[in-house]
């Protein structure tokens, strides 16, 4: 009976850590597979790990892009969507009408950015703005903009985007995820 009994505790203790090694191999090992994100109308694509699942919308809306849920009234999106090159011809421009469209909205511009989006020239720009009367404090938003011409078609403005309420939401943990996003991020062309 005493050997039964510590066979049975030995085995016991083998499937608990049997158990506990598959799920953290589970959460963290190579064994995860990446979860890409590909839109082919705007010619680029996000890879994230498979545990990030983000939203799109649902036709017949237009494909631009995705938004991920970070915690309530917190997300970060991509977007991607043809402009005027006559409205806005260079990225400072491109820039500098989203800064006026969000400062329209009560925000205000805390810094601007020189920063590259795979390989491409791109402006960050981070602004605060007013409560919202869901939210109820100010939100943090951060944009990184780049402009590229996929062969053949015309100009493309790509936007990585978060917004957070201030005081909320661990800063850190969305930049995380902004980061995340940012690094995913691909071309399907050349640049340029």
């Amino acid at each position: 009976m005493w050997r039964e009994l510590t066979f049975a505790s030995a085995r016991s203790c083998l499937v608990g850590l049997l158990a506990a090694a598959i799920i953290a191999s589970a959460e963290t090992g190579p064994a995860a597979k990446a979860n890409e994100y590909r839109n082919v109308d705007y010619a680029y694509t996000v890879s994230l790990s498979a545990n990030l699942h983000y939203e799109m919308n649902k036709a017949p809306n237009p494909n631009h892009g995705f938004r991920i849920n970070v915690a309530p009234s917190a997300f970060v999106w991509i977007d991607g969507s043809y402009g005027s090159s006559i409205d806005d011809p260079t990225l400072s421009q491109a820039a500098d009408s989203e800064r006026a469209m969000w400062e329209e909205r009560g925000c205000t511009r805390t810094s601007t950015e020189t920063k590259e989006l795979d390989g491409t020239n791109a402006v960050e720009i981070t602004l605060k703005c007013p409560a919202e009367p869901k939210v109820g404090s100010p939100t943090t938003v951060a944009l990184l903009m780049a402009l590229a011409s996929p062969p053949n078609r015309s100009r493309i403005r790509y936007e990585i985007g978060m917004q957070y309420p201030s005081g909320t939401v661990s800063r850190a943990r969305m930049q995380q995820m902004f980061k995340i996003v940012q690094a995913g991020f691909h071309f399907l062309h050349p640049s340029g």
